[in-house]
């Protein structure tokens, strides 16, 4: 993790079978949660149901690729 956070463009070698390497990076997720953070709150600050739910997908979504990512990467 800590190579992650100097080299942020550096990608991350997962330990599956074969080599592979994350789809999104770590930066990449945290953009993706902001952006469902805002939307998920103008979402319930106007009451716009379909704004809320994708808020609600834009946050959790990467949540799960950086803990699942984080979980590989402990291990190497």
């Amino acid at each position: 993790m800590g190579q992650a956070l100097r080299h942020p463009r550096t990608p991350i070698v997962l330990d599956n079978p074969g080599v592979t390497v994350s789809p999104i990076p770590w930066w990449g997720s945290l953009a993706v949660i902001i952006v469902g953070i805002a939307s998920w709150v103008l979402g319930v600050q106007w009451s716009i149901t379909g704004l809320d739910e994708a808020g609600h997908a834009l946050v959790y979504l990467p949540l799960s690729n950086l803990f699942g990512l984080a979980s590989r990467v402990g291990k190497m």
